[in-house]
């Protein structure tokens, strides 16, 4: 193009930063944003969601904050693609208060947040430690009535692990079994899981027995989580039938289950 002299516009920008972005090349993509003061063009719409794209793809949270902030000077409003891409890219830098702080952003510019925005926002903070911002996040979604997707799920339960939040883990799986979403596997394993993790022996075995009459898949971690919850609580028996069950499922404790499987024994006397 520039061999011929016709002077490439933002069209021929955009165009290039999107083949950039299409292939891998992020910092390319970047890099050419750096020739349109030379070439005294202005950054529009087309070309900031494309730098957006960019920062997103390569988890660059600052830049894509930057232009963010660059679009408000420029009164540019970003449109909800935009904003999920600066979310995105928050959450691939495990920068949770800026995902928060941009979806706080789209409800007071009346750009609804869909559920790829909750999502991404409940995971960044989930990835980071900030497990209450995470639920809180992940409730917001729901009173708004948005489905929430296996990514979101599974961030909710992360973060309901990273704060013994066993309370909340049940009632996420409440609220998916009345039918607002299909709770699968991964829900029931979870949730059992976090029960086991508090020493909630017996919320454990109620979710562990539900699965089972559903016929889910169960991980061997949620039988070690259940078993490790019931020695603690004090309840052999329950390791007894647990230990069995894993044996019909050609399961094998790990170190933990072994453990308290043999620390559940010592207690009754069961030599």
């Amino acid at each position: 193009m520039q061999q011929s002299r016709v002077e490439p516009d933002t069209f021929s920008f955009s165009a290039a930063m999107n083949a950039c972005n299409a292939c891998g090349r992020w910092g390319d993509a970047l890099g050419l944003l750096a020739e349109l003061p030379r070439r005294r063009l202005e950054m529009d719409l087309i070309l900031h969601s494309a730098a957006v794209d960019a920062c997103a793809k390569a988890g660059e949270w600052q830049e894509a904050l930057q232009r963010l902030s660059d679009m408000r000077q420029n009164s540019l409003p970003p449109n909800l693609i935009v904003y999920n891409a600066i979310v995105n890219a928050c959450g691939k830098g495990q920068y949770g208060q800026g995902a928060l702080h941009v979806l706080s952003e789209m409800r007071e510019t009346s750009v609804e947040p869909d559920v790829l925005s909750f999502t991404t926002c409940i995971d960044a903070c989930a990835a980071c430690g900030l497990w209450a911002e995470s639920l809180r996040v992940y409730w917001e979604m729901r009173q708004g009535r948005i489905a929430p997707d296996g990514l979101a799920c599974a961030s909710a339960f992360a973060a309901c692990r990273q704060g013994r939040e066993w309370r909340q883990a049940l009632r996420i799986l409440a609220d998916l079994r009345q039918g607002h979403a299909l709770a699968d596997s991964l829900d029931y394993n979870s949730a059992i899981i976090v029960c086991g993790l508090c020493v909630q022996w017996k919320e454990a075995l109620g979710v562990l027995s539900e699965a089972q009459q559903q016929q889910l898949d169960l991980v061997n971690e949620s039988f070690n989580a259940a078993i490790s919850a019931c020695d603690r609580g004090g309840s052999w028996p329950a390791v007894v039938r647990l230990l069995e069950d894993m044996r019909l499922r050609q399961m094998l404790p790990n170190e933990i289950g072994s453990s308290a499987a043999i620390g559940a024994f010592a207690k009754s006397l069961q030599w």
